[in-house]
């Protein structure tokens, strides 16, 4: 399965980790590796985002 989600920079909050750790809360291991996510940043300050997503994808995977 191929999932696509957009995400842009929000002021205050960002709900990108919460979206993706709902959907991937409730997966089987199968369906964890049969699932791919693609998701598309809206956003000019790249670096700024790729840092901060960086870091919330590796809390995310040691917690």
């Amino acid at each position: 399965m191929v999932l696509g989600i957009p995400t842009v920079k929000r002021e205050k909050q960002s709900y990108l980790v919460n979206t993706l750790s709902s959907l991937l809360s409730g997966l089987t291991s199968s369906e964890t590796q049969d699932l791919l996510i693609i998701v598309f940043v809206a956003e000019v300050a790249c670096s700024f985002l790729f840092k901060r997503m960086l870091n919330q994808f590796l809390f995310l995977w040691c917690s």
